[in-house]
């Protein structure tokens, strides 16, 4: 996931318990418009590890956030359960500040949807430290939730969920139609790990001709073997592994000036901490995407404007993808006033992530993945 540039300091002080506390229930009370009560649900305290603090006597309280302004009588209502990972004991700073930026991104599109007249109930439920539930103890029609950067939606009426993150076979898919486009041939490097290999075996299947060289560290003879001259190469590294990565594009840089060479990596590149930017600006460097931000979109700005009146900071990628979610399970809610998997199959681009959900053995799968370059020593989504 691309990371989002962060203006916002971590949590720090005398009482970092209390400043976390604090911020949290700031946050949910401002959520909560209506006169409606709130929940019995009670969030776990909230504890900064190796810090000795007093706790409190009392948990806080999630609410049931109530949005009930300008709504449109002709809409029936949406009730959706918001299942968040909020709080819980020996939780860090950084990991608080990254749950609570995905609450305030759902919080900012529900608002976006309360000015479109949408009545709705949000109920929001702390998951810290409890098993994912298959079976939802719950009257919600629609649940979202959220754990470890990835969202999942339940609907009651089909009993089922669905993730809205693509599979690594709609990424090989997608380089697939790319090398198709440009009429590339597809050379894959591999050290033949269980991940790697699961990808490659994607890749194969939906594309016949892979030239494939499994090696630990390939020479550059051996890749330049791989290679075909007169047409373009498209060379994809689907390794996690920085050290690699490297390697690969070492041998690669140094063949560039014979071959017409695009290199293809793993989402996680966008995060390798210790590759040498120059490295990735002498060659085409792509990596495919589930999720990223352009910050100089005017959709992008108005979230930002949005994101700071309410919460006084600069939102992450986890608020972007978390605002996406709640506009486009809103607008299906808009648009077809009942929750079927139907509903899911309309086609929508936003912000951060794109849905273009399709149906296969029973199975949602969104299947839109983008495919971002490295120009100007970021990298940045491609049409």
């Amino acid at each position: 996931m691309t990371l989002v540039r962060n203006r916002r300091q971590l949590l720090s002080g005398n009482k970092p318990f209390f400043i976390c506390l604090c911020l949290l229930l700031l946050l949910l009370m401002q959520a909560c418009k209506a006169k409606a009560p709130v929940t019995e649900k009670q969030a776990p305290q909230i504890e900064k590890q190796s810090t000795k603090v007093e706790k409190p006597k009392s948990k806080p309280k999630l609410p049931l956030v109530q949005l009930k302004k300008e709504e449109d009588p002709l809409l029936k209502p949406l009730e959706l359960e918001l299942r968040l990972p909020l709080a819980q004991e020996q939780l860090s700073d950084q990991l608080l500040y990254e749950r609570l930026q995905v609450l305030e991104g759902f919080l900012v599109g529900f608002d976006s949807l309360q000015r479109r007249g949408l009545p709705m109930t949000i109920h929001v439920v702390n998951t810290a430290g409890k098993a994912f539930d298959s079976v939802p103890n719950s009257t919600a029609p629609i649940i979202v939730h959220y754990a470890e950067e990835v969202f999942r939606i339940y609907l009651a009426s089909e009993n089922r969920w669905f993730e809205s993150r693509p599979p690594m076979e709609m990424h090989t898919a997608r380089i697939v139609r790319h090398a198709k486009k440009e009429n590339a041939v597809i050379v894959a490097l591999t050290r033949k790990t269980e991940l790697e290999t699961r990808v490659v075996t994607a890749l194969q299947e939906q594309h016949a001709g892979v030239r494939l060289l499994e090696k630990r560290l390939p020479s550059k003879a051996e890749i330049k073997a791989k290679l075909v001259k007169g047409r373009k190469n498209l060379v994809y590294i689907p390794t996690p592994d920085e050290n690699f990565a490297i390697h690969c594009l070492k041998q690669l840089a140094d063949l560039q000036q014979e071959y017409a060479l695009e290199v293809f990596g793993l989402p996680n590149w966008v995060n390798f901490p210790t590759i040498d930017p120059e490295l990735f600006a002498q060659l085409p460097v792509f990596v495919t995407s589930a999720a990223s931000v352009e910050f100089n979109q005017p959709g992008t700005q108005r979230f930002q404007q949005l994101f700071k009146d309410k919460f006084a900071g600069e939102p992450q990628t986890g608020a972007f993808v978390a605002f996406d979610h709640a506009l486009y399970i809103g607008e299906r809610w808009l648009d077809h006033q009942q929750w079927k998997a139907e509903s899911f199959k309309d086609k929508s681009t936003q912000l951060a992530q794109d849905f273009n959900f399709f149906e296969d053995n029973d199975q949602l799968i969104n299947k839109a993945v983008r495919i971002l370059a490295y120009r100007e020593y970021q990298f940045k989504p491609i049409n």
